[in-house]
C-alpha cells in the first residue's frame, strides 16, 4: 500500500483545483515560510478524518475552506481527495485503489467518500485502523509537534504506541465488549423487574381465564342455536321477497314503459315549445323590420312634408313676389302719369312765360314813353334807370331762386315726412317680423329639444321594452320551472306521507300495533323510536347505526300496555316486537369524562332530540354509545375505556363492548329516521318552493304589467315623435317663409334709408341756398331804393308821370317775378320728372329681380313635387314589404297559435299520464319499502349475525346446526343466556392476556437466563482481549525499546535511550517515560536537553517505531528544523534506509533533505493568499545530466 496522489481545490490557500502525484522513495515539498506548504499535510490529515481545530491549526473548521482574497471571491466549500493504492490488500476493500474524499461546505455540512460512494467518519476510521494511518497513527507529525513524542501527555505517547504495537483494534473491541457487558447488565436489572410483575399477575388471570373458557363453551352452544335460528328467519324472509320482486317487477316496467311515453311527450311539448320560440324570434325580427320600415315611412313622411311645405311656401313667395310686382307696375302707372302732367304742366307754365313776356314789353314800351319827356335828365336818369333794372333783374332772378329753393325745400320735406312714415311703417312691420321669428325660432329650437328627447325616450324605452321582454321570458321560465319542480316535490312528500300513514318499512308486527293504537284497540302505545326522535343529519348514520333494530322498538307508557300488545301478536300469530315500556325501564348511563378526548363527539342519547317524558327510553337504547368522528379515535376512546362501551363513527364504524368490531357499508334499517328527515326536508323545501312560485308568478305578473305600460308609453312616444317632426317641418318652412319677408324688408329697409339720406341733402342744399338768396335780396332792395330816390330826383316828372311810372314798374317787376316764378316752376317739375325717372329705373331693376325670383321659385316647386314623387314612390315600396310582412306575420301566428293548440293537447295527455306515473311510483315506492323492509329485516339478522358473532350468511351457514325444535331451541337460548348472565362479569380477554402474560414471562425469564450467559461471555471476551493486548504490548514495547537505544546511539554516536513504563505489572494502562542521555552527558529530564537533541532524540524514537512497525506513508512536517545541518543530512540519509517500506512525504526548507528527495515540489505564493504548485523530478534532472 502506498500513497499515490493527492486532489487539493478550495482547501485554505489552495483556491484552484492541484494534483500532486507521490512515487515511491522520498517527496520533498519545499517553499519560503507562509507560501502554503504545511496546508499540504494539514490536507491529507484533514481528508483522513481529523477533527480538531488546533491540529489544523485553525479556529474553526470553517476556516479550512478558502476565505478569498482581495482579487478571488471566497469558496463555497473545501474538498480533498486522497487516492491509495491497494495493491496489496493491506486497507480491508476488494480494489486496487481506494480514494479517500472529504468536503466541507461553509453551511457546515461534511461529507465523506470512499471511492465516490458516500461513507461516515466511523468507516474511514476503521478502515485505518492498525495501520499507523488515521486520525490516532503515527503517519504524519506536524510542524512543531516532534519533540510532543518526548514532552507530550503520556495518554497521547500511550495512543501512538498501542498503534504501534498493533493493538488498537484489540483495545476497540474490548471498549466494545465493556459497553454490551454494561448494557447487559442494565438490561438484567430491567428483565428482574418485569419477571417479577409478570410473576405476581399470572394466578389472578389464571382464575380469570378459567372462568371465560366457561363463559365461551356457553356462548358457543348459543352462538350455534341462534345462528340456526337466524338463518331460519332469513329463509321465510327471502322467500316473501321473492313474491313481492315479481309484483315490483311488473310495476316497474309498467312505470318505465309510462315514462318513456311521458318523455316522448315531454319532448313533443320541448320541441314545439322551441318551435314556439323560433317563430317568436321570427315575429320579433319582422315586427323590428315592421318598426323599421314604419320609421323609415315616417322619416319619408317628414321629408315629403317638408317638401310640400316648401312647395307651398315657394307658392306663398311666388304670389307675394307678383302681389309686389303688381304694386310696382300700379306704382309705374303712377309715375308715368305724374310724368305725363308734369309735362303738361311745362307746357302750359311756356304759354304763361310767352303772355307775361308779352305784357312786359307793352309795360317797358308805355315807361320809355313817359322818360322821353326829359330828354336832359333822361341820360343822367339813364344810367341810374340802368341800374335800377338791372337791380330789378338781379331781385327778380334772387326771388325766383327763392321760391325754388323753398319749393325744393318744400318738395323734400314731404317727401322726407313720407319716407320717415315709411321707415317707421317699415320699421315696426320689421321688429314685428323680427319678433315672430324669434318666437318661431324659440319654438322650432324647444320642438327640436322635444323631438330629440323624445327620440332618446323612445331608443330608451325600446332598450327597456327588449329587457323587459327578456324578463317576461326568464320569469315565464322560471315559473314553469319552479312549478314543475313543485310538483315533483308535492308528489314526493304524498309519496312519503302515504308510506308514513300506513307505516312502510315496519316490521309486520310493529305495522299491526300501530294500526290497532290507531283504532283505539291497543291503548298505552307511544309510538316506534324512529317517530319520537329527531337527529341531525351529520349524525344520522351514526345513531341510526347504534340503534340497530332497536329502532323499531316500541315505546309503552307500562309493562302493562307492553304486555296487552305481545298478547295481541301472539294471537294473531303476528311476529314479535320488541317494546319499552317507560316506567320499567332502568338505563345505565356512562360516568365517565370523556371530554376532551380527540374526536370525541359525545354520548349517542344526548345527540338525539326527544320529548322529555320519552328521554328514559332514549338512554335506555343509546346511554351506553359513544359517538367519535373516526375510527382510529375510535379505537384509541375504546381502549381508554377498557372496551366496557359500545363506540360509533359518523360513518357507521362500531366498536361493541368487549373489543369486536362491525364496519364497512352503513347499514341502515329502512331509512326510517331518513325518511322522516327527508318528509320534513320536503316540506320545508315545498314550503320554500311555494313562496318562490308565488314570488315568481308575481315577479311574471309585474314583468307583463311593466311590458304592457312600456308598449304603451313606446307606442305614445313614437307618435309624439311623429307629431313633433311633423311640427317641426311646419315650423321650418314658416320660419324659411318669414325669413324671406324679412330680407325683403331689409332690402326696403335699406332701400328708404338711402332714399332718406339723399332727401335730407338735397334739403338741406335748398335751406341754405334761400337763406343765401334771401340776404342778396335785401342788399338788392336797398340798393333799389337809393337807386329809386336818385332816379326820382333826377327825373323831374310830376306826379302823375312819376305815379304812372311807378306803377309800370311794379308792373313790370311783378311779371318779371311771375315770368321767373315760372321758369322756376318749370326746373322743379323738370326735377320731379328726372327723381320720378330714376325711381321709374329702380322699379324696373325690381320688377327684373322679383321675375328672377319667381323663376327660381317655381323651379324649387318642381324640384320639390320631383322630390315628394321620388319619395312617394318608396313609400309605395315600404308599404308594399309592410303589407307583405303583415301576411306572413298572420302566417307565423296561426302557426304558432295551432302549435299552442298541439301543446295543450300534448299537456293533457302529459297530466293523465303523469297522474298514472304518480300512482305507479306510489306502487312502486311501496313495493320497495316492502323490499327495503324485508331487506332491511334481512340486514338487521345478517348485522346481528356480524354484531353478535361477526359472521357473514355465508360462514353461519357452514357453521349451522339442525334443529329438531324451534320452540325448544329458543328455551335453551334463553336457560344458556340466564347460566351466562349468572356468570357475571367476564374479561375475556383474560384468557388472552393469561397466555400473552404465561409467555411473556417464560420468555423474559428466557431472557434473563441468555444474560446471564452473555454476560460470563463478555466477561471472558474482555479478559481474553486483555491477556493478548498485554502479551502483544510487552512483546512490542520490549522490542521499540531495543531498537530506540540501536538507532539513538547510531545516530548520536553513543548514549543512552529508553522507553520506561510506570507499573510494570499494569502494562495496558501506566504511564510511559523516555529517557535519553547523549554521550558525556547525564541526563535527569529531558527537558535539560537542547532543542536540537530533544528533536534528534524524538527522531530516534520515530525511526525506532517505523523499523518496529512501517508505516505505508509517512508525512513530516519540518520535523529537522532544529537540527544542525550534519544531522539533517544523518536524517536524510536514514530516511532513504526506510525507503523500501514507508512512503515519505516531507515538507522542508532544510537543503540536506532537499539533497536526499526523489521528487521536489514548490510552493509559491504569487499572489497574496493563494499558492501555486511546481514540480521537479530529481531523478530524471539527474539522470538528464548524467549525474
Amino acid at each position: 500500500m502506498r500513497l499515490k496522489c493527492l486532489d487539493i481545490q478550495g482547501f485554505k490557500s489552495f483556491p484552484d483545483k492541484i494534483n500532486i502525484g507521490f512515487d515511491r522513495g522520498i517527496t520533498a515539498i519545499v517553499g519560503p515560510n507562509g507560501s502554503g506548504k504545511s496546508n499540504v499535510s494539514d490536507a491529507i490529515r484533514w481528508v483522513l478524518g481529523e477533527q480538531s481545530n488546533k491540529s489544523l491549526r485553525s479556529t474553526k473548521m470553517e476556516d479550512v475552506i478558502f476565505s478569498g482574497t482581495s482579487n478571488r471571491k471566497p469558496q463555497g466549500f473545501a474538498e480533498v481527495s486522497l487516492t491509495i493504492d491497494n495493491g496489496d490488500h493491506a486497507l480491508n476493500l476488494d480494489y486496487n485503489e481506494v480514494m479517500i474524499t472529504r468536503r466541507d461546505y461553509r453551511s457546515g455540512e461534511s461529507e465523506y467518500f470512499i471511492n465516490k460512494a458516500p461513507a461516515r467518519l466511523r468507516d474511514i476510521n476503521e478502515l485505518f485502523m492498525d495501520t499507523g494511518i488515521g486520525r490516532d497513527g503515527y503517519s504524519i507529525i506536524g510542524q512543531g509537534t516532534i519533540d510532543q513524542i518526548l514532552l507530550g501527555k503520556s495518554e497521547e505517547r500511550r495512543s501512538m504506541l498501542e498503534e504501534v504495537a498493533g493493538i488498537s483494534k484489540f483495545r476497540y473491541r474490548k471498549n466494545e465488549a465493556q459497553r454490551k457487558l454494561e448494557a447487559t447488565e442494565e438490561n438484567l436489572i430491567r428483565l428482574g423487574d418485569i419477571v417479577n410483575e409478570l410473576r405476581e399477575r399470572l394466578p389472578n388471570l389464571e382464575h380469570q381465564a378459567e372462568k371465560a373458557h366457561r363463559y365461551l363453551a356457553m356462548y358457543e352452544e348459543k352462538k350455534g342455536l341462534e345462528i340456526a335460528l337466524w338463518l331460519e328467519e332469513l329463509d321465510q324472509i327471502k322467500e316473501n321477497a321473492s313474491k313481492i320482486e315479481e309484483h315490483y317487477s311488473i310495476a316497474k316496467g309498467q312505470l318505465e314503459d309510462l315514462s318513456v311515453e311521458i318523455e316522448n311527450i315531454e319532448q313533443e311539448i320541448s320541441n314545439l315549445f322551441n318551435e314556439n320560440i323560433t317563430i317568436n324570434t321570427q315575429i320579433d325580427r319582422i315586427r323590428q323590420q315592421q318598426t323599421a320600415w314604419e320609421e323609415q315611412l315616417s322619416a319619408l313622411s317628414s321629408q315629403q312634408a317638408v317638401l310640400k311645405s316648401q312647395a307651398e311656401f315657394e307658392k306663398g313667395v311666388i304670389a307675394r313676389l307678383e302681389q309686389d310686382l303688381n304694386a310696382a307696375l300700379g306704382r309705374r302707372e303712377d309715375l308715368e302719369q305724374n310724368m305725363q302732367q308734369l309735362s303738361g304742366d311745362i307746357s302750359g307754365r311756356q304759354e304763361e312765360i310767352g303772355r307775361i313776356e308779352e305784357k312786359i314789353r307793352i309795360v317797358f314800351g308805355e315807361i320809355e314813353a313817359i322818360t322821353a319827356k326829359g330828354e336832359d335828365q333822361r341820360r343822367k336818369a339813364g344810367d341810374f334807370q340802368a341800374a335800377l333794372e338791372e337791380n330789378s333783374r338781379r331781385r327778380t332772378h334772387l326771388q325766383m331762386e327763392m321760391i325754388s329753393a323753398d319749393s325744393v325745400a318744400q318738395t323734400q320735406t314731404g317727401r322726407l315726412e313720407e319716407l320717415l312714415q315709411a321707415r317707421e311703417e317699415q320699421g315696426a312691420q320689421t321688429r314685428q317680423l323680427e319678433e315672430e321669428l324669434a318666437a318661431i325660432r324659440s319654438r322650432l329650437e324647444k320642438k327640436t329639444q322635444e323631438l330629440e328627447s323624445e327620440r332618446n325616450a323612445s331608443a330608451g324605452l325600446r332598450k327597456m321594452l327588449e329587457i323587459r321582454e327578456r324578463t317576461w321570458k326568464e320569469a315565464l321560465e322560471a315559473e314553469q320551472r319552479c312549478e314543475s319542480q313543485r310538483g315533483a316535490l308535492e308528489q314526493r312528500a304524498r309519496i312519503l306521507s302515504e308510506m308514513e300513514k300506513h307505516h312502510e318499512g315496519f316490521g309486520g308486527a310493529v305495522k299491526l300495533v300501530l294500526e290497532q293504537s290507531s283504532r283505539g284497540i291497543l291503548t298505552g302505545i307511544i309510538g316506534p323510536v324512529s317517530k319520537l326522535i329527531r337527529v341531525d343529519k351529520q349524525y344520522l348514520t351514526a345513531i341510526e347505526t347504534a340503534l340497530g333494530a332497536a329502532i323499531q322498538n316500541i315505546v309503552t307508557t307500562d309493562s302493562k300496555a307492553a304486555k296487552n300488545a305481545m298478547l295481541l301478536l301472539k294471537n294473531r300469530s303476528a311476529g314479535r316486537a320488541t317494546f319499552l315500556p317507560l316506567k320499567s325501564l332502568t338505563p345505565k348511563k356512562i360516568t365517565e369524562d370523556f371530554s376532551g378526548r380527540p374526536g370525541f363527539i359525545g354520548i349517542a342519547d344526548q345527540l338525539v332530540d326527544t320529548e322529555e317524558e320519552n328521554r328514559k327510553a332514549i338512554a335506555f337504547l343509546l346511554g351506553r354509545t359513544l359517538v367519535c368522528d373516526t375510527i382510529d379515535h375510535a379505537l384509541s376512546l375504546a381502549k381508554e375505556s377498557a372496551n366496557r362501551f359500545r363506540v360509533v363513527t359518523l360513518d357507521g364504524q362500531v366498536i361493541n363492548a368487549g373489543g369486536s368490531m362491525t364496519g364497512g357499508s352503513a347499514a341502515r334499517s329502512a331509512g326510517l329516521l331518513s325518511r322522516g328527515l327527508e318528509l320534513e326536508k320536503i316540506s320545508e323545501e315545498l314550503q320554500a318552493k311555494t313562496k318562490e312560485h308565488e314570488a315568481l308568478a308575481a315577479q311574471l305578473e309585474r314583468a307583463a304589467h311593466e311590458k304592457g305600460n312600456l308598449e304603451a308609453r313606446f307606442t305614445a312616444s313614437e307618435e309624439a315623435a311623429q307629431l313633433l317632426e311633423e311640427e317641426q317641418t311646419r315650423l321650418t318652412g314658416l320660419l324659411e317663409n318669414k325669413e324671406v319677408v324679412n330680407a325683403s324688408y331689409q332690402a326696403l329697409s335699406a332701400s328708404l334709408e338711402r332714399e332718406e339720406q339723399a332727401v335730407r341733402s338735397v334739403l338741406s342744399e335748398a335751406e341754405g341756398q334761400a337763406k343765401e338768396r334771401r340776404e342778396q335780396m335785401e342788399a338788392l332792395e336797398a340798393e333799389a331804393a337809393a337807386l329809386q330816390k336818385e332816379l326820382t330826383s333826377l327825373q323831374g316828372l310830376d306826379s302823375g308821370d312819376q305815379a304812372r311810372l311807378e306803377q309800370l314798374k311794379q308792373q313790370a317787376s311783378a311779371l318779371e317775378l311771375d315770368k321767373m316764378s315760372f321758369f322756376k316752376e318749370i326746373e322743379g317739375i323738370q326735377t320731379l320728372i328726372g327723381q320720378l325717372e330714376a325711381q321709374l329705373g329702380l322699379l324696373g331693376q325690381e320688377e327684373s329681380e322679383k321675375n328672377t325670383q319667381i323663376e327660381e321659385s317655381k323651379k324649387k316647386i318642381d324640384a320639390a313635387h320631383a322630390g315628394a314623387a321620388e319619395i312617394e314612390a318608396q313609400a309605395d315600396v315600404l308599404r308594399g314589404k309592410q303589407e307583405e310582412s303583415a301576411l306572413k306575420t298572420k302566417a307565423l301566428a296561426q302557426t304558432r297559435q295551432d302549435q299552442e293548440h298541439r301543446q295543450t293537447l300534448y299537456r293533457a295527455e302529459q297530466k293523465e299520464k303523469s297522474a298514472a306515473k304518480d300512482r305507479l311510483i306510489e306502487e312502486v315506492s311501496r313495493l320497495e319499502h316492502k323490499l327495503s323492509g324485508i331487506a332491511d329485516q334481512s340486514d338487521r339478522l345478517i348485522a346481528q349475525l356480524l354484531d353478535v358473532y361477526e359472521l357473514t350468511v355465508s360462514e353461519a351457514k357452514n357453521l349451522v346446526i339442525p334443529l329438531e325444535d324451534r320452540a325448544e331451541a329458543r328455551r335453551r337460548v334463553h336457560a344458556l343466556k340466564g347460566s351466562i348472565k349468572a356468570l357475571g362479569s367476564v374479561n375475556l380477554e383474560s384468557i388472552e392476556e393469561y397466555n400473552n402474560v404465561k409467555e411473556r414471562f417464560d420468555f423474559m425469564d428466557g431472557q434473563v437466563q441468555d444474560l446471564v450467559r452473555s454476560r460470563s461471555e463478555l466477561e471472558k471476551i474482555i479478559r481474553e482481549l486483555l491477556s493478548q493486548m498485554k502479551e502483544i504490548f510487552s512483546e512490542k514495547f520490549l522490542e521499540l525499546n531495543n531498537e530506540f537505544q540501536r538507532v539513538f546511539s547510531e545516530l548520536f554516536g553513543g548514549g543512552t535511550a529508553k522507553l520506561i513504563l510506570s507499573d510494570p505489572e499494569d502494562v495496558l494502562n501506566c504511564d510511559i517515560d523516555v529517557k535519553a542521555a547523549p554521550p558525556g552527558k547525564i541526563i535527569k529530564n529531558l527537558v535539560s536537553l537542547s532543542g536540537g537533541e530533544r528533536a534528534f532524540t524524538a527522531i530516534c524514537l520515530y525511526f525506532a517505531i517505523l523499523k518496529v512497525r512501517p508505516t505505508p506513508f509517512c508525512i513530516v512536517d519540518e520535523i529537522e528544523a532544529a537540527l544542525d545541518d550534519v544531522n539533517v543530512t544523518r536524517f536524510a540519509n536514514y530516511l532513504r534506509r526506510y525507503c523500501d517500506t514507508t512512503q515519505f512525504i516531507c515538507i522542508t526548507h532544510r537543503r540536506g533533505t532537499m539533497e536526499e528527495a526523489d521528487v521536489l515540489y514548490g510552493v509559491t505564493m504569487p499572489e497574496q493568499g493563494i499558492s501555486k504548485l511546481l514540480t521537479i523530478n530529481v531523478k530524471e534532472m539527474a539522470e538528464q545530466l548524467n549525474l
